[in-house]
Formats: structure tokens, C-alpha cells, sequence
């Protein structure tokens, strides 16, 4: 599904200093369930943006569901990235000035789809995560875990064989948290999706299949998920 090969990634402003990922290999299949570990400033967020395809590479190959994505346009890549990954957000970033239905129409919208059969895709969604009766919401009347369950929603839109989440539960308690992460899973399992958590959250490791270390701009595979 996801491998990486020989990455390097670096950036201007950081002349004469090594690269924020060095060398990096990555290989995920198809329904696996990883949970990438790092503290801050060991290039999660960069990880991120490459597996997103939000950025490319400096060195070495990238290839997505088959797809090699080093050559591809900016235009190929938006229209790939939207077929085959959502995102959820720490911040969730839903739009404030749309409803809960809109916001996750708004992809399907984007994706081709017309409003109204988008409208009715993104209600089976939240009915499906049991916010159904949320939909005329704007995020600000959200409370509690629902904003999250709204933003995996929004990622589930497009039925994405692959989702890339970043530090999910990092503003919710920890009985929220829970529930969240068991969501995840259960989408994981029933889907077979995809699914990377990137996160300095330890405990997430429980419900992962492989968990990785990232140090350095290495990536360490973690036997047993064991920190």
C-alpha cells in the first residue's frame, strides 16, 4: 500500500544541516494499523506531509497504492491525494462557518460529486459514527469527542483506502480519547483501511499492529510495540 524508499527530505533554510528525514524506509500493507512515535522537532510533521503528499521527497522513491508519485504534477497529485487519503487533524479544522453535514459534503463536492447525493452520503457517514442527529450543527455547538467523530467523517468521505491521522486525541481526555481510538480501529478492521496515527502519545501504541520510532529522521521499527 505505502513504501518509501531512501528518503531524504530537507530544506532550504536549513543549509549545511542534515536533512529532517535521512534515509528513511517505510513499508506499510494495505489494512495494516501503524502508530508512528516521535518527540517534537524529530520530523513528524515532515513524515506526515510527505505520506499526505502535501510534499515530495529530495531523494529517493514514493510509491502510494501502486502508484509512483515522484513525477506526478501538482495537479495529479491533489486529484490522487483526494481518492485515496484522508486526514484528521488535531484541531480538527472544521470549517466554522459550515455545518457538521456540509463540512463533510464538502469533499464528495470537490471530489465530482453534486450536492445533493454529496448531502446524502455525508448523512449516511454521521449516522454511521452515531452523530447523525448533529448534522445541522455549526462546529462551534460541538462538545466533548464530537468534533473528532466530525472530522472522521469528513475523512471517511471519499472512502479512502488510506487515513492519516495527527495526534487525534491530543486536545481530548483520556475516556474520549478511547472512544476515538477504538473508532479507528473498528473503521480499520471492518474497512480494511489503512490507517497511520503519527503522535508522541505512547499509549496509542496498544491499538496499533506496528509501531514505529522516529529519531532523528530514522525510522525504528518497535518489536512487540514495546517504547
Amino acid at each position: 500500500m505505502i513504501n518509501l524508499n531512501n528518503i531524504n527530505k530537507g530544506y532550504k533554510a536549513d543549509l549545511g544541516q542534515p536533512p529532517v528525514i535521512f534515509k528513511l524506509a517505510l513499508s506499510i500493507s494495505a489494512g495494516e494499523f501503524c502508530c508512528i512515535i516521535g518527540k517534537s522537532g524529530s520530523g513528524k510533521t515532515t513524515l506526515l506531509n510527505l505520506l499526505g503528499l502535501l510534499d515530495l521527497p529530495d531523494q529517493g522513491s514514493c510509491v502510494i497504492n501502486g502508484q509512483p508519485l515522484n513525477h506526478l504534477t501538482p495537479k495529479e497529485l491533489s486529484i490522487f491525494r483526494r481518492q485515496n487519503i484522508g486526514f484528521i487533524f488535531q484541531n480538527y479544522q472544521l470549517l466554522p462557518h459550515l455545518s457538521v453535514l456540509d463540512n463533510v459534503a464538502l469533499s464528495l463536492l470537490y471530489n465530482g460529486k453534486g450536492r445533493s447525493a454529496s448531502h446524502r452520503a455525508a448523512q449516511e457517514i454521521l449516522t454511521s459514527l452515531e452523530i447523525g442527529d448533529l448534522s445541522a450543527r455549526l462546529p462551534k455547538q460541538l462538545s466533548g469527542g464530537q468534533p473528532q467523530r466530525v472530522a472522521i467523517a469528513r475523512a471517511l468521505a471519499n472512502n479512502p483506502p488510506i487515513i492519516l491521522a495527527d495526534e487525534p486525541t491530543g486536545n481530548l481526555d483520556q475516556e474520549t480519547a478511547k472512544m476515538v481510538l477504538g473508532l479507528l480501529r473498528e473503521i480499520n478492521q471492518k474497512h480494511n483501511t489503512t490507517i497511520i496515527i503519527v503522535t508522541h502519545d505512547t499509549s496509542i501504541t496498544s491499538y496499533a499492529d506496528h509501531t514505529y520510532r522516529l529519531q532523528d529522521g530514522r525510522l525504528l521499527l518497535m518489536e512487540g510495540n514495546q517504547l
